[in-house]
């Protein structure tokens, strides 16, 4: 009887160290520039994204996969935070599969675009521009930039799997540029 429960024990700890295993990032920035032009920050980052099989299922059934894209202008000096604090913009990044139609839709800043295939609104979604207009006075020294799946926007049975499966790990984390001079 002792023999078995180990063996119990066994089979669970093999599992929860399988189910612990980091998976590899289903989005990963590639690519990250800033320009300035006059005072406004041009940030624009190259994603890729490779969708595991469960996100990929819930789009196809119709549950939309939620990004919020998130760009933070953050002083260098101690003087500087008190003074000016931080800057940050912020938009969603919303890719939907209209089962009426069979095209899927990404929308960005509340502009929508229509797409046969999920490879081609994959690709659409990979190339993130960012805007942010800063007075010369309080000109940045980085920038930090990232992309976080909204696990909030997914329907309320879903959420406690999205949370632990690491198919469902779809944010980024910060990336970190150099301010344009």
């Amino acid at each position: 009887m002792r023999a078995c429960v180990n063996v119990k024990r066994g089979w669970w700890l093999a599992c929860l160290l399988t189910a612990c295993q980091p998976a590899p990032e289903a989005v990963q920035v590639a690519r990250l520039t800033a320009m300035r032009a006059q005072n406004t920050v041009n940030v624009q980052a190259n994603i890729t994204f490779d969708l595991p099989e469960l996100p990929r299922q819930a789009l196809h059934s119709g549950i939309p996969l939620i990004w919020q894209v998130e760009l933070k202008v953050a002083p260098q000096t101690l003087y500087e935070w008190a003074a000016l604090g931080y800057l940050k913009t912020r938009f969603t990044l919303r890719i939907d599969y209209r089962a009426l139609t069979g095209r899927y839709a990404l929308t960005r800043d509340g502009r929508s675009e229509s797409f046969a295939s999920l490879a081609e609104v994959l690709a659409a979604a990979q190339t993130i521009t960012q805007a942010l207009t800063i007075a010369e006075a309080s000109w940045p020294r980085q920038l930090a930039w990232r992309m976080r799946f909204d696990y909030e926007q997914l329907p309320l049975p879903l959420r406690p799997f999205a949370y632990f499966d690491a198919q469902w790990a779809l944010s980024t984390s910060w990336q970190v540029c150099p301010a344009p001079e």
